[in-house]
């Protein structure tokens, strides 16, 4: 019987780990622009984190998220129920 291992996986619990810990206002998601399964969103380990983000679209080849948060304080400051 094979195993495989998964090699990104210390990766990527190191990138929730500094995520967590920073906490950025926004995300910049490269890979997933070229690969849907590459995708920030795509790994079950980072899905729960990223929905505190949300998307703003492209730019270039870059998929942009901004933190929930900032997005509903604009709102309110700004009178905008969108």
């Amino acid at each position: 019987e094979a195993v495989v291992l998964d090699a990104g996986a210390s990766d990527r619990a190191q990138l929730l780990r500094d995520l967590e810990e920073t906490r950025p206002k926004y995300i910049i998601d490269e890979l997933g622009f070229f690969n849907a399964d590459l995708s920030l969103k795509s790994y079950p380990e980072l899905q729960a984190f990223m929905t505190a983000y949300r998307p703003l679209g492209t730019t270039g080849r870059f998929f942009v998220y901004r933190r929930r948060e900032f997005s509903k304080k604009y709102r309110e400051r700004h009178g905008r129920a969108d």
